[in-house]
């Protein structure tokens, strides 16, 4: 079992990449190969909507090419990041935007993908109902594409100071117990 997860939060070590890794522990435990990317350590351009995915290979020459493989390849995705300004954070919104090509692969060109597991890890400083709407709007929408099916999502609010996250360790357990619940 192939596990991918992505830190998407610009702030290293942070409250929604603690919880990426204790998913990768509990994944790892049961004998998965986990990789994780760190979106804002990645050389990764935006789109520039030019459409060229829809005939032929991105002009952009960067890391993307390396991530839309491993997007292909593993059956597991995970992705955590922190909500800024009701969304997700420009260095994973711009990783989301490149994968055009997938989309591309899907709607135009036909290719059908087993459906594979999807987790998403959402933290938040405000304790409002609404926190995690625009994130998950983006979230379901690449799911969507990937052929990702919701397998399990953990929206944490109340948590802003780096590190926070580990005086709640219920959420930890919860994540790790999330990564090591596959069928292999």
């Amino acid at each position: 079992m192939r596990v991918l997860g992505i830190a998407g939060s610009p702030r290293r070590e942070g409250n929604s990449e603690i919880l990426l890794d204790r998913f990768l522990e509990g994944a790892r435990s049961k004998g998965a190969s986990a990789i994780k990317v760190v979106a804002c350590e990645k050389k990764i351009f935006p789109c520039l909507g030019c459409g060229c995915c829809h005939a032929g290979p991105c002009p952009l020459k960067d890391e993307m090419g390396e991530i839309l493989d491993l997007l292909r390849q593993c059956e597991v995705v995970a992705i955590a990041a922190p909500v800024y300004f009701s969304g997700l954070p420009a260095p994973l919104k711009t990783l989301i935007d490149r994968c055009q090509p997938l989309w591309v692969e899907k709607y135009l060109q036909g290719r059908v993908r087993p459906e594979r597991k999807g987790y998403f890890f959402n933290t938040g400083a405000r304790n409002s109902p609404d926190t995690f709407i625009g994130s998950l709007e983006t979230a379901k929408a690449l799911f969507f594409t990937l052929d990702l099916a919701w397998s399990g999502k953990l929206l944490a609010p109340g948590l802003d100071g780096k590190g926070e996250i580990l005086s709640r360790p219920s959420l930890l357990e919860q994540a790790e117990k999330m990564g090591s619940n596959f069928d292999f």
